[in-house]
């Protein structure tokens, strides 16, 4: 009797940890979602809107290193964010011992690379002009 209450608790143990583990994911899917989207806008304002018939007219090799340029700007982006992300405390973390730390999309922002990948006008514009036209 007493093991099979044992498997009870373990089991709403287990179920409580993950509904919280999916709560947590919901928060930092909405807090990336928030960094993507500022810093798309940000990067819009300061670039302008992209114009291919001014970029058709640089050289390849031109292209090639402002393409470069925008990526390394971009990994940046993606350390600090992660860095600021994980500076934002989880009202949970600790309760039943839950440890946010360990949360896996915590440590990789892939919902901000994507989002900020599809909203951000001039990035994308560029990467498929240099895909399209240099590639």
């Amino acid at each position: 009797m007493k093991k099979k209450q044992e498997q009870q608790q373990s089991i709403m143990n287990n179920l409580l940890l993950r509904s919280i583990k999916f709560i947590d994911i919901g928060f930092l899917t909405i807090i990336y979602t928030f960094f993507a989207f500022l810093f798309a806008k940000i990067t819009d304002k300061t670039l302008g809107p992209f114009n291919s018939t001014k970029e058709s007219e640089k050289p390849k090799w031109k292209i090639t290193i402002e393409m470069f340029i925008l990526i390394w700007i971009f990994g940046l982006l993606m350390y600090l964010v992660r860095n600021v992300v994980i500076l934002i405390p989880f009202p949970l973390d600790g309760f039943q011992g839950f440890s946010h730390i360990k949360v896996k999309e915590l440590h990789i922002p892939i919902v901000f690379s994507f989002l900020y990948l599809l909203v951000g006008e001039h990035f994308r514009s560029k990467i498929l002009y240099y895909y399209n036209n240099v590639i």
